[in-house]
């Protein structure tokens, strides 16, 4: 614990005499333990890049229906934005619900926030009405 309070001490010196003002310090300093926290308390996920939801074209997989096409792999639907949803794909069983910070699974960068919307197995939601949207598995 001490090794982290001597960096932090150090951090918060560099800041100082880097000129920046009392606001950008708290906020730099407010971001990097947003960010700290979401690296070591978010999921991880791999982006697999827009999903067409009716065909399962995808550039990173080819076809998301073709590739799993044996499997019992679960769609989750997660709002990201006020306007936006993407589909995180897992081959848990159905249950999600709440609300979830996800991570990227190589970098730990935080990807979004997300609030649980619906779940479905492949062939419902490829006979769903859902428009086309960014796909992610969890790894």
């Amino acid at each position: 614990m001490q090794h982290k309070s001597q960096r932090l001490l150090r951090t918060v010196q560099s800041l100082i005499n880097s000129g920046k003002s009392e606001r950008e310090i708290q906020q730099l300093l407010l971001l990097n333990k947003k960010q700290s926290y979401y690296q070591s308390n978010g999921a991880a996920i791999l982006p697999l890049g827009v999903i067409n939801i009716k065909t399962g074209k995808n550039k990173m997989l080819d076809n998301i229906y073709d590739t799993w096409e044996d499997s019992n792999m679960v769609a989750e639907i997660w709002n990201v934005y006020p306007d936006k949803q993407v589909v995180i794909f897992t081959s848990g069983s159905l249950g999600s619900n709440g609300h979830q910070s996800f991570k990227h699974d190589q970098t730990g960068k935080l990807l979004f926030d997300g609030t649980f919307v619906q779940e479905m197995f492949l062939e419902d939601l490829k006979d769903s009405n859902l428009p086309n949207m960014r796909g992610f598995v969890y790894k």
